[in-house]
């Protein structure tokens, strides 16, 4: 008889039919073909059997296992399968993974291995089968029972599993959970170390994308995010050598994340490098100038006082709401009061304690430190103190980056990112070179009037700063106020004039004859070309 012959017959399912053939042919001679016939056929009588008569089976193809080439892994497959269905309680180990895929039993599932696995006798086999049970569990649970989520953890921790491994990364996903519904009650930094960062993977660098547009943050970036909150409120905890690392290489591979550079800011304070610290705020200031926080920190790391007063007046000069800068006043009030300008210092407390009563706080201790200096003192401060301050610190920020004098031309919504409106100012430069500014993020009114000059402080072509040109008179700029006057040209097409200037069709759609309008124009090549014309506001 052939193999072709007996994996006819196991395959149509005449078992024991096909088993008889290959006894009588394996009896007859042990070729790797009869070997083969035989194991194929004990494999498939396996799948019902169980105990000792398994094991008999077992036994034999691992016999017969040693005469057959596998270069397709197949038969060290079919023995795996077959040993893992021997182990000590397998059969609980499957029930409790089965379970654990019913929702609203996985923790139970879980909680029904840890016996086995305390007791030390669980197969490192069917490790990662638990393991899975683990993070089923994790994943159902609401995250707010600390103690047990740091159990299921440490058990997992103590498991023998692939590592690194998609599974690995899934319970670092759920530690970063802990970690944030928990803060008071985990030691995130401590789980990291024995989850080791040497097991990251290349698809926890992987961002992603929701429907409507916003960015997900990848695995890396949660897991630095709530690993240097933990270490801003421990003291005693040092960044590890590979978190380090990993910080540094996300940086670089995420440059739109500005929290990742405050994070290093932060960990080279920690580490006695506040100079160094100072450049990532100076960095972070000339992207995000309207982030009243950043210029709060970087006051903290200055020596010099007044460079610390004009630092937090410009966190005062940001537009947000009253609630967010009380911490910002408060600070700037004991400044300016071991300044000796106590009158600004006492504006500074009744702005606070108005935003407090506003809000029904609680007035904290700070506040009648404060007050216990300066309740004698009359408040004649005033916020335009702040504006008076914006140079130093803005020297101090940008003095090494070139500006270049710009003049506003009108206003343009920008609604490129979904859900958020920029309004931003069309700005020309005396080239003519055109640019959009975020009025809002770079502290500058958003109410400026077109024609108004401003130095606008460039990083490249990218603008980081703006203020109020003290010259306002240029060679290259004209302001005129005239009557418009429409005309049609010799092909028809329409077009304006004002006082000689030449206006084109576009710019005067919303604009009647003979109106009175103000136009602002610059001088490019040799003509002036007009880049902004208005109703004039007084008639």
């Amino acid at each position: 008889m052939s193999y072709k012959e007996v994996t006819a017959l196991r395959k149509s399912g005449q078992l024991e039919a096909a088993l008889e053939m290959a006894e009588q042919d394996l009896a007859r001679e042990q070729s790797e073909w009869t070997c083969s016939a035989m194991f194929w056929c004990l494999n498939d009588m396996a799948k019902e059997q169980e105990g000792d008569a398994l094991a008999a089976t077992a036994a034999r193809m691992h016999q017969l296992a040693d005469s057959i080439t596998d270069d397709k892994g197949y038969v060290t497959q079919s023995l795996s399968n077959i040993d893992r269905r021997l182990l000590p309680h397998r059969q609980e180990v499957e029930q409790a993974d089965a379970l654990s895929r019913t929702q609203g039993h996985e923790a139970e599932a879980c909680d029904s291995l840890a016996a086995l696995q305390e007791s030390d006798n669980l197969d490192t086999r069917l490790h990662t089968t638990y393991a899975w049970c683990i993070y089923r569990a994790l994943h159902a649970d609401d995250a707010t029972n600390a103690l047990r989520r740091k159990r299921w953890l440490n058990n997992y921790l103590k498991l023998q599993v692939e590592r690194p491994s998609l599974l690995h990364s899934l319970i670092l996903g759920e530690a970063v959970r802990t970690e944030r519904s928990t803060p008071q009650d985990f030691v995130f930094s401590t789980f990291v170390a024995m989850w080791d960062l040497a097991n990251v993977r290349d698809d926890d660098w992987n961002q992603a994308t929701t429907q409507d547009g916003k960015r997900i943050p990848s695995l890396i970036e949660k897991l630095i995010s709530v690993y240097c909150k933990e270490m801003a409120v421990m003291p005693q905890l040092e960044p590890s050598d590979d978190f380090t690392r990993l910080l540094d290489q996300a940086i670089e591979k995420f440059p739109g994340n500005d929290n990742l550079p405050r994070y290093k800011a932060q960990m080279l304070i920690k580490q006695g490098h506040d100079n160094l610290a100072v450049d990532f705020y100076k960095a972070l200031i000339a992207k995000n100038a309207g982030k009243v926080y950043l210029w709060s920190e970087l006051a903290q790391l200055v020596d010099d006082r007044q460079l610390k007063i004009s630092l937090l007046c410009n966190a005062l000069l940001q537009r947000v709401q009253p609630e967010f800068v009380v911490k910002v006043r408060l600070r700037l009030a004991t400044l300016l009061r071991e300044a000796g300008e106590n009158e600004q210092a006492r504006h500074e407390i009744d702005k606070v304690k108005a935003t407090y009563e506003q809000n029904n706080w609680r007035i904290p201790i700070e506040y009648y430190i404060e007050y216990n200096h300066l309740q004698l003192v009359t408040a004649s401060g005033c916020d335009s103190y702040y504006a008076a301050h914006k140079k130093e610190a803005h020297d101090f920020i940008y003095g090494q980056l070139p500006s270049v004098t710009m003049v506003k031309a009108g206003v343009v919504i920008d609604e490129k990112r979904p859900g958020k409106k920029i309004a931003k100012w069309v700005m020309y430069s005396p080239t003519g070179e055109k640019t959009m500014v975020a009025a809002r993020a770079l502290g500058v009114p958003r109410e400026a009037r077109d024609g108004e000059c401003y130095d606008i402080t460039m990083q490249g072509r990218r603008p980081v700063a703006a203020t109020k040109s003290a010259q306002q008179q240029h060679d290259w700029l004209r302001r005129v106020r005239g009557f418009l006057h429409l005309k049609v040209n010799r092909e028809g097409k329409p077009y304006g004039k004002v006082e000689g200037f030449y206006i084109p069709q576009f710019m005067t759609s919303k604009l009647a004859d003979k109106s009175l309008v103000d136009i602002v124009a610059i001088h490019t090549g040799d003509k002036w070309k007009c880049i902004a014309i208005n109703r004039a506001e007084n008639t």
